[in-house]
C-alpha cells in the first residue's frame, strides 16, 4: 500500500503584512462562482476534521470515530515515519475510517541546524506550556490538510482570481457541462480531545455560503495587554452578513454590538467594534491597553479557542498562499497553534466571523453570551460527559496547574496564575484557560431550556485532556468514545 505523507519544507520567509492585507483587499477574488459547482445541501461529506496530535495521544483521536462516520479526517503527526506506519495500518483514506497520516517537518530542526533549532530559529524563547510544542504544526495544518486533499482529488482547485474564475466557467461551458463539485466545503480544526457533533456542525454551516472566505466560531480568547479574556466579550469579529440588527435588535449601529460584515469579516471591522466598545479609551474591565484598541486593523486579533475549534470554508484556505504562512507561522515566538492561526488570518485580512446563535433566535440580547456559545461550551461539556470527566481526569486538571505554574516559573522566575503574562524581554509566556472546561466565573448556570437548546444546538465539546505526562489516555479515551457513540446514535 502506498503511504501518503506530507513534508512541509520552508525557509526564513518574512510575513509581509501590509502587501498581504493589499492582496486580501483588492488583488484576489474572495468569493468563488456558486456557477463553478451546484449548490446542493450540506452533508457529512463536505466535511473535513483535522486533529493535530502526538503518538501517545492517538487512542483520543480514534475515540471520536463512532461520531464521525463518513467524514474525512485528516491526523497531523510530528514524525514522518510514524505517519506512513499508521497509513499502512489504518489504511489511509481509503479505509473504514477515512483517516489520513501527514507529517508536519519543519527542516530547520535538523540535526545540521543545530540542537535549539526549530520553527523559532537557532535561538526560541523558552517555552511555557507543552501546548507550545504542537503550536507550530496546530498552526499549519489547515493548509497541510487542504493541500494534500486537493492532491488526493481529481477535483482541481477553487479558482482564486477573477480571471482564473472566468477562464473555468468558460471551459465548462465549452465542455458542455458544470464543473465538478469541490473535494469539500467546510474544514474542522479543534484540539484532539475535541468532539464534533456533525449534525448540529451541518445545521450551522448550511446557513454559510462556503463560496466565501469564512472562518466561523464563537468562543475566543483575547490577550488585551494586561489579562487572558476567556471566553472574550470583546474578541475582534463581524456578524454574519445576512444579520439585520434593526430587527433583532431595534436599531442598525447598537452600541457593543459587532456588525455585519459582507462578504468577509476584515480585522478593521472587529477593530471597529472593539474601539466603540471601548469609547476609544483603555479603561473598563475589557479595554486594556492602546494596542488592543487600536484603529482601523491595526489592534491586536482575537482567537479561537483550540478546544472550541473553528469552521473554515474551503474559499478561504484556497486563497491562501502556504508559503507566506509559513512565513508567518515562524515569525511567531512560542505559542498555542490556535493563536498562531488566529493572526495570521488577521495577517492575511481576515478576522472572525461570530454565528450570535443565541441573538438569531431571540434567546438573547447579548453577541456574546456564554450561555449561548455553540463551539466548546462547557455547559454542552457537562451534558455529554456527565460526572465521568471529571471523575477521571480531576487529578491530572490539579496537577497540570501545577505543572504550567513550575514551567512557567523555570523559565521566567515569575509565578504564573491563570489570566496574567509574563514578559522576559521580547518573550512572553500566557496561561491556559480552561474556558472549555469551566463556565467562567461568576457566570449564571444554564436553565433547562438553555441546556436543551445547547443540546440541540451545539457543534462541539471538548474533554480537555492535558498535554502532561502522567496523564492515563486509555481511560479518557474511554470516555470520550462512549461520548461519540451517543453522538452517533443521536445522529441515527
Amino acid at each position: 500500500m502506498i503511504s501518503t505523507v506530507i513534508f512541509l519544507v520552508f525557509g526564513l520567509c518574512g510575513t509581509g503584512g501590509a502587501s498581504a492585507v493589499e492582496r486580501a483587499a483588492g488583488q484576489r477574488s474572495l468569493q468563488t462562482s456558486r456557477s463553478l459547482y451546484e449548490a446542493a445541501p450540506l452533508s457529512p461529506s463536505d466535511l473535513i476534521i483535522v486533529y493535530i496530535t502526538t503518538p501517545s495521544r492517538l487512542p483520543l483521536v480514534h475515540a471520536t470515530r463512532p461520531a464521525r462516520r463518513g467524514i474525512r479526517t485528516v491526523i497531523i503527526l510530528q514524525d514522518a515515519s510514524e505517519a506512513a506506519r499508521l497509513n499502512e495500518l489504518y489504511g489511509g483514506e481509503k479505509s473504514e475510517h477515512n483517516e489520513t497520516f501527514l507529517a508536519w517537518v519543519d527542516p530547520a530542526a535538523g540535526a545540521g541546524a543545530g540542537v535549539k533549532s526549530g520553527p523559532y530559529g537557532h535561538m526560541p524563547p523558552a517555552v511555557t506550556h507543552p501546548l507550545h510544542l504542537l503550536g507550530p504544526a496546530w498552526a499549519m495544518a489547515p493548509l497541510l490538510a487542504h493541500a494534500a486533499v486537493l492532491a488526493s482529488s481529481s477535483t482541481p482547485p477553487l479558482a482564486t482570481t477573477a480571471a482564473a474564475t472566468a477562464a473555468s466557467a468558460a471551459a465548462s461551458s465549452a465542455a458542455g457541462g458544470s464543473s465538478p463539485p469541490p473535494p469539500y466545503r467546510w474544514m474542522l480544526i479543534a484540539r484532539d480531545d475535541t468532539l464534533w457533533r456533525p449534525h448540529q456542525v451541518i445545521r450551522l454551516l448550511s446557513q454559510y455560503d462556503d463560496g466565501v472566505a469564512a472562518a466561523i466560531s464563537d468562543h475566543f480568547i483575547d490577550f488585551n495587554g494586561r489579562k487572558l479574556l476567556a471566553p472574550s466579550p470583546a474578541a475582534a469579529v463581524c456578524l454574519p452578513c445576512s444579520f439585520n440588527l434593526t430587527e433583532l435588535l431595534g436599531r442598525r449601529h447598537p452600541p457593543g454590538v459587532p456588525q455585519p460584515s459582507c462578504p468577509v469579516c476584515r480585522p478593521a471591522g472587529g477593530c471597529e467594534f472593539r474601539f466603540n466598545l471601548c469609547g476609544g479609551l483603555t479603561g473598563g474591565p475589557y479595554c486594556g491597553t492602546k494596542r488592543f484598541l487600536g484603529s482601523g486593523d491595526r489592534c491586536s486579533h482575537s482567537w479561537a479557542a483550540g478546544g472550541a475549534g473553528v469552521a473554515l470554508s474551503i474559499t478561504l484556505l484556497t486563497y491562501l498562499d502556504q508559503e507566506e504562512w509559513a512565513g508567518c507561522v515562524r515569525a511567531q515566538r512560542p505559542s498555542t497553534g490556535e493563536r498562531c492561526l488566529g493572526r495570521c488570518l488577521w495577517r492575511n485580512g481576515f478576522s472572525f466571523t461570530h454565528p450570535a446563535a443565541g441573538l438569531s433566535d431571540g434567546l438573547t440580547r447579548n453577541v456574546f453570551s456564554t450561555q449561548h456559545m455553540l463551539f466548546g461550551n462547557p455547559f454542552v461539556r457537562q451534558e455529554i460527559f456527565g460526572s465521568n470527566a471529571d471523575a477521571v481526569l480531576g487529578p491530572a486538571y490539579n496537577a497540570d496547574e501545577e505543572a504550567v505554574k513550575a514551567a512557567a516559573a523555570a523559565a521566567t522566575g515569575v509565578e504564573l496564575v491563570p489570566g496574567t503574562e509574563l514578559r522576559d524581554g521580547a518573550a512572553a509566556g500566557i496561561a491556559m484557560p480552561t474556558s472549555t472546561r469551566l463556565p467562567p466565573a461568576g457566570e449564571h448556570d444554564c436553565d433547562a431550556d438553555c441546556r436543551q437548546w445547547l443540546l440541540r444546538r451545539g457543534v462541539n465539546v471538548h474533554l480537555d485532556v492535558p498535554y502532561t505526562d502522567g496523564i492515563d489516555i486509555t481511560s479518557a479515551a474511554t470516555v470520550l468514545q462512549t461520548a461519540a457513540e451517543n453522538v452517533a446514535r443521536a445522529s441515527d
